[in-house]
């Protein structure tokens, strides 16, 4: 399951954006984007049904391999395989339940009631790192005189 959700009236901060190195872009795109995923996935923390802690501790956030230039992309998803003797595979089965349980989901609700939140967590992280990177580059330039 895939979920998007398209931003719009950031304009200047891509201009901005455009004006960097690329390594520089990703850098702060992979930032802003991880920054709005962990506002989902600490609310899907808080909605998984009553559980011993597996499921809860193994709600991650991951940076995609970008499928396109210019495109960053951030899941959040429920690790299965890891370091813990017991595997959270069983996560499905609240989510989406089973013939013989209900679900009872909380990665899709915990999305539709954060992605705004997820959304301004991202444009602030966006803004916040382009001044950081313009402040860098101002004292390199003042220092160059």
């Amino acid at each position: 399951m895939r979920a998007t959700v398209q931003m719009t009236g950031l304009r200047e901060l891509g201009a901005a954006l455009k004006e960097l190195d690329s390594r520089v872009q990703k850098r702060i795109a992979r930032s802003a984007t991880a920054a709005g995923a962990r506002v989902i996935a600490n609310e899907a923390k808080s909605r998984v049904p009553v559980d011993k802690g597996t499921v809860k501790k193994n709600i991650r956030t991951a940076n995609l391999k970008p499928t396109q230039p210019g495109l960053q992309e951030t899941a959040v998803g429920v690790r299965v395989k890891g370091k813990t003797e017991v595997s959270a595979f069983h996560w499905r089965f609240l989510e989406f339940g089973t013939a013989k349980m209900p679900a009872k989901p909380f990665l899709r609700p915990a999305f539709e009631a954060k992605k705004e939140e997820a959304a301004n967590r991202i444009k602030e992280q966006l803004a916040k790192r382009l001044d950081a990177e313009a402040a860098k580059i101002g004292a390199t330039i003042g220092k160059a005189k």
